[in-house]
This record gives structure tokens, sequence and C-alpha cells, in this order.
């Protein structure tokens, strides 16, 4: 079963822009792009209490876990550029689906 999940990430004052860089980061060529943090599948800035939205895809919950831990671990320029991380497990597409 694949497990869906938004992480919210609010940054250190001006490190948005510079944090979403590093997140967004790709290796590969065209179609081949694969993310630097495996399982990301898209990140978003944004305004408000958060500053960027990280959609991730994995087999379980400890996985998104570690993928939101390498994410509040992040630096820019030398200081953490990561305040605080929330994750939003996304539910099954109706009730009784696996």
């Amino acid at each position: 079963m694949t497990v869906e999940a938004f992480i919210l990430v609010k940054s250190a004052p001006g490190k948005s822009r510079d944090l979403t860089i590093k997140i967004a980061a790709a290796e590969g060529i065209g179609k081949r792009r694969t993310w630097k943090i495996k399982g990301v599948k898209k990140v978003y800035r944004a305004t408000g209490e958060y500053d960027i939205i990280v959609h991730a895809s994995s087999r379980d919950t400890n996985e998104i876990f570690a993928i939101a831990d390498k994410l509040a671990a992040m630096t820019a320029s030398p200081q953490r550029a990561t305040l605080r991380v929330e994750v939003i497990i996304l539910g099954p597409k109706k009730m009784g689906d696996p």
C-alpha cells in the first residue's frame, strides 16, 4: 500500500527560497529525473504559517516520517533553515480502500 502525505515546513526568516530550491533539487534528465530526497513527489512554496509544502509518497508511514526528519535537519548557510515540520497523512480515496 502506498502512503501519501503533505509535509508542511516553516522555514527560518529569509530561508524559504533557498530551502525550496534545496528540497526541489532533482537529478537526471527529462522523464528520468528523480528527487534527491527519495519519496518527494512535488514541492510548493506557500504563504501563511508554513512556507513550503512537500508532497511525498512511500510504502509506509515510517518512511514519510523519515522524509520529514530529513527536511527538519536541513541547513542553509550555515544555520538551520527549518523551524518546524508538520505531517498530514492522506487517507484512502474512499472508506474501505486498502
